[in-house]
């Protein structure tokens, strides 16, 4: 019924039953799916930065576009807890379709417009990862659910070049750079205009880049999203969200591959702001960056793979830099170390006699035990000190006590670190 009212047919069944499954119906036994928390978890995150540009494109295709703050808000009401999406999650009926437990049955959970919306997201991860992408076939549902019948797009009421314009050949330099050549240069152009040279009547234009910026930076955040999906496997959305937030960040690698390309060359100012340097400042050549996004994506629309894979080819390496600076990314897990010390030889590497004191207690050993399963900022690390510091911080809270009357706690591991008593001096 639910793929009726969409639409549109799953190829992979099993991504439709994680959507309309709760964890607590597979907690009582009501259903059987594998790591379900976890998939819905990545599902969630993916479809709430799809249908964020999703409803974005929608909004720059009408007379909205030419006030960034008018865009902002109308885009924050429409993926409200009570706005459009939650509207259209009621019409095609994803309440009745969800299959939850019986205590949530009870407090009729189902109907309550945070877990719609919570399963809205995860039905278009769930639909952009069916689809492999195909951002027309997507859209094509989301103008369904929402009884549009069509959106006009024309990318060239946004600015005039008057003639006798100075020479666009830094924007040519600009294009190789950046990997690809506009067939619509007026695009480009926007995206490098400063509210100062509108102010100053070096061109004339609807708009300076801002608008662009605000498209430009949801269509960089689907695409850093969908690599993060396809490089960090099994991890959830509360250890990808903070990654994900640190990455798009305008203070991050945006100005760094705006430096690379060269990009404050090509941005026109006015004169009070050239004296300033602001083709130097990182947040503003981060916000051009996220505009020049924007206009590529207008220029080859409706080509998500096209502007996928000509953005992850700019980006790529600084993604892959950043993230080996700040986590360690074995077997495809994302690790936070900065977060944590690395972990100490195993105790069966200490000299047992060594370990010893003369009142039998151990000296000099310690341990700690991180749990994996866990978000980096939420694992349990329990320490115990070395013998004579003062240090009782780093971990799980315990009784304040002398370190040097402090016996390391009894340890699980049988074979990794042995019970306190096999190294005890008799």
């Amino acid at each position: 019924m639910l793929e009726t009212k969409l639409g549109y047919e799953f190829q992979d069944k099993q991504l439709l039953e994680v959507v309309t499954i709760r964890t607590a119906a597979v907690q009582e036994g009501l259903a059987s799916l594998p790591q379900h928390e976890l998939t819905f978890s990545r599902l969630k995150f993916l479809g709430s930065r799809v249908l964020s540009l999703l409803i974005s494109d929608l909004l720059f295709s009408t007379d909205l576009f030419e006030s960034e703050g008018v865009l902002t808000e109308v885009h924050s009401r429409i993926l409200s807890h009570d706005g459009l999406i939650i509207k259209a999650a009621k019409r095609i009926g994803l309440a009745e379709s969800l299959i939850i437990g019986r205590g949530e049955r009870i407090y009729s959970v189902h109907t309550n417009n945070k877990v719609l919306f919570a399963h809205m997201q995860a039905l278009f991860g769930a639909l952009w990862t069916d689809c492999q992408s195909d951002y027309a076939r997507i859209l094509e549902v989301l103008l369904k659910i929402f009884q549009i019948s069509n959106i006009m797009r024309s990318n060239n009421r946004l600015i005039e070049i008057p003639e006798g314009f100075a020479p666009l050949s830094r924007f040519d330099d600009l294009q190789a750079r950046f990997g690809h050549v506009f067939a619509n240069r007026e695009l480009l152009l926007n995206a490098c205009i400063r509210q100062s040279a509108l102010n100053e009547s070096l061109v004339s234009a609807k708009s300076s880049f801002q608008t662009l910026e605000f498209l430009g930076d949801k269509v960089l955040g689907c695409i850093v999203a969908g690599w993060l999906i396809a490089n960090c496997k099994e991890v959830g959305s509360d250890v990808l969200t903070p990654v994900f937030n640190e990455l798009v960040g305008n203070l991050q690698i945006l100005p760094d591959v705006a430096i690379d390309i060269r990009l404050g060359d090509a941005l026109i100012v006015g004169a009070g702001e050239e004296k300033v340097q602001v083709r130097l400042n990182r947040r503003r050549l981060a916000d051009h960056m996220e505009a020049l996004i924007a206009a590529l994506w207008l220029d080859v629309f409706p080509d998500y793979e096209k502007t996928a894979r000509t953005v992850i080819e700019l980006f790529n390496a600084k993604i892959k830099s950043f993230l080996s600076k700040k986590y360690c990314t074995k077997e495809q897990i994302l690790f936070d170390h900065t977060e944590f010390p690395s972990l100490p030889a195993p105790a069966s590497s200490v000299d047992k006699e060594e370990a010893v004191d003369s009142g039998g207690n151990l000296s000099e050993t310690y341990a700690s035990i991180v749990s994996k399963s866990s978000p980096p900022r939420k694992r349990q690390v329990l320490w115990s000190t070395w013998s004579g510091t003062s240090n009782t911080s780093s971990g799980a809270p315990r009784t304040q006590q002398s370190s040097t009357k402090f016996k390391a706690p009894y340890l699980d591991d049988p074979e990794e670190f042995p019970p306190l008593g096999a190294i005890r001096r008799r």
